[in-house]
């Protein structure tokens, strides 16, 4: 769990920072059969990533829509935002105050 938390976190500045080898364990790690056409990296991504790629749009503009500008939060964001965050997660959290 600890390796899997430090990766999610992380692999963006090491893929940025790291040597070579670095970059080439966040690639596998992500996905399978890199290419490089025009320039441009892909990669098939494994399974695991398919849910969170189809979702993520939606979830972004959810949650995206409930930042708070300047005005205090209401029952009702708080609320909403709870059930993005469920959705994300999976699960409902410990406090759901």
């Amino acid at each position: 769990t600890e390796k899997t938390f430090y990766f999610a976190a992380y692999a963006r500045q090491n893929f940025i920072n790291g040597d070579l080898e670095t970059k080439k364990m966040i690639l596998h790690a992500l996905g399978q059969n890199p290419t490089i056409k025009d320039g441009k990296l892909t990669i098939t991504p494994n399974k695991w990533l398919k849910p969170i790629a189809d979702s993520y749009s939606q979830l972004e503009a959810e949650y995206k829509r409930l930042e708070p500008i300047k005005t205090p939060v209401s029952k009702a964001k708080t609320a909403a935002l709870t059930a993005v965050i469920t959705r994300i997660h999976g699960w409902r959290e410990s406090d759901p105050r």
